[in-house]
């Protein structure tokens, strides 16, 4: 199970436990000065020192960039020839259909059609082929005139443990979207991994700063309430952070090329997996639903039919003519 820690100024770990009145307070998860938890020096007890570690603050320097760029069919290209385009291929699989195509342009036959059928999706994904500049996810092709298409440039850094940039403010025009914590807060956030059905605790990591550059696309189904994302495989997410990672109840520290190096790449080769072909889909409830709109979605989830009011009954009158009417 995974457990948020704060750690104080001093570096010692905190845990957050509220007592049968509901009162909370913050305990010290190890003991001071030992390896081990220690059984004979109990962690402080409600009401005594420390006082509770606020939440305000914890991000000491945030900034958040996300340029948009609404993705357009191709000139020349109207949208009902653009929609029937999609939906005549929307039960074809198009990354193999461009991967075997590059296959079949690059290596000779006999190779081309070995490699085509011996080669996954997923890594025939990754080979260098493009795609056409209006290319939908296949779930996304049945309405493509609801599917808004964006290109996203995305900028994005944390710091936990100082208030200095982790961007260039000046030179990439960042300064805008740049905000400080105005509370001062010595505390940091750690997570710790505990051990559960007697599994060891794998230990703490603490997150001091983080930083990630990314170009993704983006398909959102305005109706239906959903996104696929996906990250350009001509231009993969760049992530750095600062980590500290401490295994087991010993807390012993990990070499930086390995918290700060290689975890990174694990983390960014992790994000390059959402592409074109495996978008990470995100489900989204429309905020104008309401209440028995979801029911209604809910049920037609769920194979049922839901009861619907009787319609009006039209009455016909009968046409009067001008002598009547005199």
């Amino acid at each position: 199970s995974l457990e948020v820690l704060r750690m104080d100024g001093e570096g010692r770990l905190w845990r957050k436990k509220v007592d049968a009145n509901g009162d909370a307070r913050y305990e010290e998860a190890f003991g001071a000065g030992c390896a081990l938890p220690c059984a004979h020096a109990p962690p402080p007890a409600f009401g005594e020192e420390p006082p509770p570690v606020g939440a305000r603050g914890l991000i000491k320097r945030f900034t958040c960039r996300v340029d948009t760029r609404v993705i357009k069919p191709e000139k020349g290209v109207s949208a009902a020839e653009a929609r029937r385009r999609h939906q005549e291929t929307q039960e074809v699989d198009l990354v193999t259909l461009y991967a075997d195509k590059y296959l079949e342009d690059t290596y000779p036959s006999l190779l081309a059609k070995c490699m085509q059928r011996a080669i996954p999706r997923r890594l025939k994904a990754t080979l260098d082929f493009d795609y056409p500049s209006d290319f939908m996810p296949r779930a996304m092709r049945d309405k493509p005139l609801e599917v808004l298409a964006l290109d996203l440039d995305m900028d994005l850094a944390m710091r936990f443990d100082s208030t200095e940039p982790l961007f260039d403010l000046n030179e990439m025009n960042l300064g805008g979207f740049s905000s400080i914590a105005q509370m001062e807060n010595d505390a940091r956030l750690v997570f710790f991994v505990r051990g559960d059905n007697g599994f060891p605790s794998l230990g703490t990591l603490e997150l001091r700063s983080l930083r990630v550059e990314a170009n993704a696309l983006a398909w959102w189904d305005v109706f239906d309430g959903a996104i696929d994302l996906a990250f350009k495989k001509d231009d993969p997410p760049r992530i750095a952070w600062d980590i500290e990672v401490a295994l087991g109840h010993a807390r012993l520290p990990l070499p930086d090329c390995i918290e700060d190096t290689f975890l990174a790449w694990l983390t960014g080769t992790v994000m390059r997996s959402f592409n074109r072909a495996y978008p990470l889909h995100i489900a989204i409830d429309p905020a104008g639903a309401s209440s028995s709109e979801r029911e209604e979605q809910d049920g037609e989830a769920a194979g049922g039919e839901a009861c619907s009011a009787p319609a009006p009954a039209a009455v016909e009158l009968p046409l009067i003519s001008e002598a009547e009417q005199r």
